[in-house]
């Protein structure tokens, strides 16, 4: 998965949290990250494709079980790249949570298993 598709995924799951019916509407998630309304519903079209997201008959956006999941994977994960970000740099959390979507994505599938692992690890 890209940085942006993840951040669009996370997106969604925020906005729909506070939106009513539990969906996101295409203008909130597009507020939420700064880009362009356009810019979204491009987005959440491939990722409709992809089955993590789909449409509501209101024309919202929900997470789908698979784009659940997927979002959790990766939560988990950039919490804990952020957290030692924020410890190493201390920087503003905002700029520590986008660089740790950035590392979280630039991961080999191998590394990110492992780190999602020891993440797992840490919560038992």
């Amino acid at each position: 998965m890209t940085a942006s598709e993840i951040a669009y995924l996370i997106a969604v799951k925020e906005t729909a949290r506070e939106g009513k019916g539990g969906e996101a509407r295409s203008k909130d998630v597009a507020e939420r990250i700064g880009l362009s309304r356009a810019s979204v519903s491009r987005a959440v079209e491939k990722l409709c494709a992809k089955r993590l997201t789909a449409r509501t008959e209101r024309n919202g956006v929900v997470l789908t079980e698979a784009g659940a999941a997927e979002v959790d994977r990766y939560e988990a994960c950039i919490a804990a790249v952020q957290k030692a970000i924020l410890k190493r740099f201390g920087c503003r959390e905002c700029v520590a949570k986008a660089d740790a979507l950035r590392v979280v994505c630039a991961l080999s599938a191998e590394n990110f298993k492992r780190l999602c692992e020891e993440e797992v690890q840490k919560c038992r």
